[in-house]
């Protein structure tokens, strides 16, 4: 789309936005000798494909990423509907990433005299299906890594499990771990933690080796490839959010789902898993640490989640009691 000399673009791996459309475009006298072009956009979010399983869920349009050229000097205002941006984040070469300050960005709203005549803007840093396959090539050539294909997609993208660990030592003296992530799409901060999981598990260093030792972990980085790749927001390429499909019926199931459930129960069936985790991330301006309901689940397992979680949160830089 072209107005005023500011193109978009949208063709790029998991670029989407809904409707881009002009709300005001004006010069502005900012002094003498310093006058400015200000143009203020209506950006809608764009939708996922209707849920053909859980048909009364409203489809999200949450994610969005695009780019924006000739914009370099220029006041833009963007204006958010459908989706909900806090302070998203842009980049003026699609590699390194910066949130919009606080002054910049309120909520649905953001304004910006941009620097460079290029610039991307996404709902939060992307991770691609791309940038996943290249650190796996990484992570592989590490001899505590085998990575398999368990299942594809929808269309046909590999499920790629990771297991890290050390095989010198016997598998039954070691703790399971289990981690999958990325069911939806749109929150990408949780494959750059997971990311980060890995890397400290794959490192040369002690602590590394230590854990490697101790622990048997598997991990499915990326359960919905098809989402992130197509730009979706919390389902998979033919609108099934995949997060509550773990307890359908067989005719119900997605694909994704139905090979992830069957590894991890041939794996379970092994030796049960110790800690199973499902990686998630959230816009909201506090943490969320969530386990079962005390009647979902026995006393005793009750007991050890919460261990586990005051474990992981307490002594916690990055974790303040204020911001749970």
């Amino acid at each position: 789309t072209t107005t005023a000399k500011i193109r978009y673009r949208l063709d790029f791996e998991s670029g989407v936005i809904g409707e881009i459309s002009v709300l005001d475009s004006v010069l502005f006298v900012m002094k003498q000798q310093d006058t400015i072009a200000m143009h203020s956009y209506v950006v809608k979010g764009s939708y996922d494909p209707a849920n053909p399983v859980d048909t009364a869920l409203a489809a999200s349009p949450r994610w969005f990423y695009f780019s924006m050229t000739g914009v370099k000097d220029k006041l833009i205002f963007l204006n958010f509907e459908d989706t909900d941006p806090v302070r998203p984040m842009y980049s003026y070469d699609n590699v390194n990433w910066t949130r919009f300050e606080s002054y910049e960005a309120s909520f649905r709203r953001v304004s910006k005299r941009f620097e460079q005549d290029t610039v991307y803007v996404a709902y939060y840093q992307p991770y691609t299906f791309s940038y996943l396959q290249k650190r796996l090539s990484q992570w592989n050539e590490n001899e505590w890594v085998e990575i398999d294909s368990i299942g594809h997609s929808y269309e046909h993208r590999p499920l790629l499990l990771m297991h890290i660990t050390d095989l010198s030592v016997p598998a039954e003296s070691k703790k399971r771990l289990w981690i999958h992530a990325r069911q939806h799409p749109s929150e990408s901060p949780v494959s750059w933690l997971t990311d980060g999981v890995i890397s400290a598990l794959v490192a040369d260093n002690p602590t590394a080796a230590a854990l490697r030792k101790e622990i048997d972990a598997y991990i499915l980085p990326m359960t919905n490839p098809d989402g992130v790749y197509n730009g979706l927001s919390r389902s998979n390429a033919i609108g099934v959010n995949q997060e509550i499909n773990f307890a359908r019926g067989e005719d119900s199931t997605v694909v994704e789902v139905a090979f992830i459930k069957k590894r991890l129960e041939e794996l379970n069936g092994v030796a049960p898993f110790d800690v199973a985790l499902n990686m998630h991330s959230q816009v909201a301006p506090y943490s969320s640490y969530w386990i079962h309901r005390a009647e979902g689940t026995s006393k005793d397992f009750l007991r050890r989640e919460f261990v586990l979680a005051d474990l992981t949160t307490s002594f916690n830089d990055y974790i303040r009691p204020e911001d749970m």
